[in-house]
């Protein structure tokens, strides 16, 4: 059996297996063995055969074996775990106590170290289930060995590096049972046995020195972990501590020994122990000592670095702790500034980085315990000066090189924890903070001749981040003068020295981060913003031969046109020249295979991402063609002079037919036409009062648009840049004519998209009926209905997966919300016009269904779709969504219900729209009983069923024929039953419940202002005063009450019925 375990573990493994399923049977095989209840005790067979097997399959032994000791330890009994340890402590006395010259005498190789480590950690795990109870004497057994071979002293060592790994390291996460099993284990340990162990490991320290410093190596590897743990008194006394310190001298040991220091110096005491042992190792004489190694040496300045810090960090506690040894302590932190500077200061990053933790504890202490003014600025000077200085790119690094990316992302990581530390030190003396960045920044940019790039990039990030640092002076601060004084003067300098011009793409990239950030100063100064407006367009930006430079300045120059546009005058003709070539837009390259293909719209992927990036100069040249200065004549030119392009390639894609290249090539050209749109400012359709040369040109593009949409309406990436772009020209058109064009947009869009796309739809919507008001309702009015009928089917519609659902979420969601503009927007009589009447009991049904979160039912309020047994889940409603369609039908009671004869025409439950009467030219609506009990009927006279009176205090108001009796019957009972299964459940600590229970209240209380207190007493017919008590609490609060006693007038009722 031990035969085809190692048959089928090298052929698992090996690399020249060319037959799969051969390979399979092997590793079905090894993992059959693995799982088998009786598995280890072959793997343990295997492992100890005197005759070796391979090295590959000892070591799978080996992990079957750690893997049952770990995992199924309760299964195999602690009894069957003592053989496994009585069967392995035989062969290893065998095989530790056999040197290596045994081994031309027919005695077995030592095994390599990797193995070495897996077996001392299977035997870690063992000494964990057995040393409480029947191996007590494990360190006994260890001691009869260690004296008689250099393998059994290197294998202790092994063990006890695994022995800590399993008790005591603090990185490995441990269940509760876990960790108190460690705890015992550890005080068993102290109670029998630690006395004796730092004994024998200085007596292997002491006779291996020489002769095998490996052994020594991990055996400081085992001083530094044990440490946390132990008496310390059993480890810090002079013969050791000489001993370590001599040690630190050995250029082989000097490492581990440092290693070791770091470990006992980290161990938890008490603060006054602590500087005790602090004062003990005199860090400071012995640094100098040390001076030679730390130099040659950077893995050993490394860890010189880590003590360092450690003893930092546990000065700095107790100094900054108040107690007596705060003096001693604050003292010997000073002494060991210098060192602490020395390494932030060293070239290689690991080593400042291990002193981090030490630079923040130093500035704390130095902050609030110096008090001497000018030892205080001397030392923050000096930190302060070596922060920035680490922040500069070293020699050996390149900016923008795509091959040192993670090196460079690492930088900008330390760079941005040095900034933190400068802040700190800006925050204690923000004058020395100044005085530090206008040396560097205004130095630096005076002397720009004789410095590399390196240094001019630390001092163009170094302006950059300066603006946040005034942002934190509040204004009366008497530094704000001085600080905005400086900033001034440094960018001053900046165009003074023409710094933008140096050859280095990083200066480039931070002068337009720069002047971004700091618009305001341009604004005032005419000739730096033109200066800056050069920059962008020429060959330091726009043109830049540095992609990653050309394309954020692409984004950056959009931001800038935004801030500074009204500003730089008639400058539009010039800048369309200068970037007219980049504006061009051609059709991507593809393979011959690519071409003809007519798949599915989901083959057709998103413009990538250099094409993104060009959009935004679209949308700077839309702010700068509209700006104030330019003539609209002027402006319509330069328009169609950047847009006809962008039609004829509309025109020969669509004359190309379909293809990959044509959908991708046309997306592109939609989209350049919706940001050039988006580029305009904000207002234009509000303020602006001679735009009407723009009105030709908007016509064109949302002709050549609709072309590309009817063309390629199948695919989903024509029809997302389609929306996109209407919506942008819609909000920006001079009239309403572009309305005409959206019915066949929409229609086109409500056919042929899925969920997705659907969802995305209806917020378009809602931002155009925002926008438009009653001007849209005719459009709304034509495609309401495909509109819902598609949202009801794709409700309704089999879910398979969890994506699904949440898509289907996202759906119900958009609508309710959609639903809410009509009312919000006083267009909610497009929902029962004559071309809308027949959906408008389902889109009732819908909303209440929302409401309820019942996932029982389809959602348009019929019977659900025969076989279907998903539709369920995608019915089931959330908490946002269940308050949304509360808050639809709180508003469609507000317009719908008719007030109640007698009841005062008071302020709605919620804030509404303004009041006032509207004409309703839609139609309205009549109740048919005699067909639908409940049924809210649309008819089709044109004339609303009431008007609302002129009273000023009245929400708007168009009342409904039947709403009143479907208020009554139908949302007053729902608004009870949502409310009463909420509290059932038990659901009412969660936020989104509670939610759902307000605006339930809050519809309720809706009806109750317009119709009275008949929905409701004959809603609560049991028990008999229940409807009062409700009826008193709705008369005798305000609605923040009333949420607060619906809840509780629920829970009594609950309780009474129980």
């Amino acid at each position: 059996m031990e035969d085809s375990l190692e048959q089928a573990v090298e052929i698992a493994l090996r690399q020249d297996v060319t037959d799969p399923s051969l390979r399979q049977q092997a590793t079905d095989f090894c993992t059959q063995v693995k799982d088998s209840p009786d598995g280890w005790q072959l793997c343990l067979s295997l492992f100890q055969q005197q005759s070796r097997r391979s090295q590959n399959s000892r070591f799978f032994a080996l992990q079957v074996l750690e893997d049952a000791l770990r995992h199924r330890a309760p299964q195999i009994g602690e009894a069957s775990i003592d053989l496994m340890r009585q069967a392995l402590m035989p062969w290893l006395a065998q095989n530790l106590l056999t040197d290596n010259s045994s081994a031309a005498a027919g005695v077995a190789e030592y095994d390599p170290p990797y193995l070495r480590n897996k077996l001392a950690e299977i035997i870690s795990l063992l000494f964990v289930h057995l040393y409480t109870s029947t191996w007590t004497s494990f360190f006994q057994d260890f001691y009869a060995l260690i004296p008689k071979s250099s393998r059994a002293a290197d294998f202790f060592f092994r063990v006890c590096v695994s022995i800590e790994q399993e008790i005591a390291d603090v990185l490995i996460v441990r269940n509760q049972d876990e960790a108190k099993r460690a705890t015992l284990i550890k005080d068993e340990i102290r109670a029998r046995d630690m006395a004796k162990l730092p004994e024998v490991w200085f007596s292997l320290f002491d006779q291996y020195r020489e002769s095998d410093k490996g052994i020594v190596a991990i055996g400081l590897r085992v001083v530094g972990a044990w440490a946390s743990w132990m008496d310390i008194s059993l480890i810090v006394n002079e013969p050791f501590m000489t001993f370590l310190f001599n040690l630190l001298k050995d250029s082989s040991l000097k490492t581990p020994a440092c290693e070791a220091l770091i470990g006992i110096v980290s161990k938890k005491m008490a603060l006054a122990d602590k500087v005790q042992l602090i004062s003990l190792l005199n860090l400071p004489s012995l640094m100098s000592a040390l001076d030679k190694d730390i130099e040659d040496d950077p893995d050993f300045a490394e860890n010189v670095a880590k003590l360092t810090n450690v003893q930092v960090v546990a000065l700095a506690q107790a100094s900054l702790a108040g107690n007596a040894q705060q003096a001693m302590a604050t003292q010997m932190l000073l002494d060991l500034v210098p060192n602490v500077l020395r390494f932030l200061s060293n070239e290689y990053d690991d080593t400042s980085a291990a002193v981090f933790p030490a630079v923040n504890d130093v500035i704390l202490v130095v902050g609030q315990l110096v008090n001497d003014a000018n030892a205080r600025r001397s030392m923050l000077s000096e930190l302060l000066q070596a922060i920035i200085l680490k922040m500069k790119y070293d020699e050996s690094s390149d900016w923008g090189d795509e091959a040192d990316a993670v090196e460079d992302a690492e930088f900008r990581e330390m760079r941005a924890r040095l900034r933190v530390y400068q802040d700190m030190i800006m925050n204690l003396d923000y004058d020395l903070y100044m005085r530090a960045c206008l040396e560097l920044v205004s130095g630096t940019f005076a002397g720009m001749g004789k410095h590399d790039w390196r240094q001019i990039e630390l001092a163009m990030y170094q302006l950059y981040s300066y603006a946040e640092a005034v942002k934190t002076l509040a204004r009366d601060s008497p530094m704000k003068s001085s600080a905005v004084a400086a900033q001034d003067r440094m960018l001053d300098d900046l165009f003074r020295y023409d710094v933008s011009r140096f050859q280095h793409p990083s200066v480039q990239f931070h002068f337009f981060e720069i002047v971004n950030r700091y618009i305001t100063y341009l604004e005032s100064r005419p000739d730096a913003m033109l200066k800056t407006l050069e920059a962008f367009i020429d060959g330091r930006g726009a043109h830049h031969a540095l992609a990653s430079v050309q394309h954020r300045s692409w984004y950056l120059f959009a931001r800038f046109v935004k801030s500074t546009g009204n500003k730089l005058g008639n400058v539009a003709h010039d800048v369309l020249n200068a970037v007219q070539d980049l504006l061009v837009i051609e059709p991507a390259q593809q393979d011959a295979a690519d071409e003809g293909n007519n798949s599915d719209s989901d083959d057709y992927a998103p413009a990538s991402d250099p094409f993104e990036n060009k959009l935004y100069l679209f949308e700077a040249m839309g702010t700068f063609l509209t700006a104030p200065a330019v003539p609209s004549q002027e402006q319509a030119a330069l328009g169609t002079a950047l847009l006809e392009p962008l039609f004829n390639n509309i025109e020969r894609a669509v004359s190309q037919g379909e293809g990959k290249t044509q959908v991708e090539f046309l997306q592109h050209n939609i989209s350049a036409i919706g940001r050039f749109a988006q580029g305009f400012p904000a207002n234009t359709r509000l303020n602006r009062s001679d735009t009407t040369a723009w009105s030709p040109i908007f016509d064109r593009a949302a002709s050549y648009i609709l072309a590309a949409f009817d063309a390629q309406v199948e695919q989903s990436a024509i029809r997302d840049a389609a929306r996109f772009a209407f919506a942008r020209l819609i909000n920006v058109a001079p009239d309403d004519r572009l309305l005409r064009s959206m019915p066949r947009l929409i229609r086109g869009i409500i056919e042929h998209s899925d969920i997705k796309q659907l969802t995305e739809l209806l917020p378009f919507l809602g931002q155009i009926i925002f926008k438009l008001k009653e001007s849209v309702k005719p459009v709304i009015d034509e495609t309401l209905t495909p509109l819902l009928l598609r949202i009801f089917a794709l409700l309704n519609a089999p879910v398979n997966g969890t994506d699904d659902v949440v898509q289907l979420g996202d759906l119900r969601r958009a609508y309710l919300t959609f639903a809410l503009s009509l009312y919000s927007n006083r267009i909610d009589d497009v929902l029962f016009s004559e071309a809308n009447r027949g959906v408008f009991e389902q889109f009732l049904a819908s909303v209440c269904h929302c409401a309820a979160g019942n996932p029982d039912d389809k959602q348009d309020g019929t019977n659900g779709p025969s076989g279907s047994s998903t539709s369920a889940a995608a019915a089931q409603a959330d908490a946002p969504t269940q308050r949304t369609a509360f808050a639809v039908l709180r508003d469609a009671t507000a317009t719908w219900c008719s007030w109640a004869p007698g009841r005062p025409r008071r302020a709605n439950a919620v804030a509404q729209p303004a009041p006032g009467s509207v004409s309703a030219k839609g139609g309205s609506g009549k109740s048919n009983n005699s067909s639908k009990s409940n049924g809210v009927v649309a008819t089709s006279n044109g004339v609303p069923a009431q008007q609302t009176s002129s009273d000023e205090t009245a929400p708007f108001n168009r009342p409904l024929d039947g709403f009143d009796a479907y208020a009554g019957s139908t949302i007053t009972p729902l608004c009870f039953a949502v409310g009463r299964s909420l509290v059932s459940a038990g659901r009412l600590r969660d936020a989104g419940a509670q939610g759902v229970l307000g605006e339930a209240a809050t519809c309720l209380r809706q009806i109750w202002l317009m119709r009275g207190p008949l929905p409701i007493t004959e809603a609560l017919p049991h028990p008999p005063n229940a409807a009062q008590h409700l009826l008193d609490a709705l008369e005798n609060s305000d609605l923040r009450q009333f949420k607060q006693l619906f809840k509780e007038f629920l829970q009594a009722i609950i309780a009474a019925c129980a």
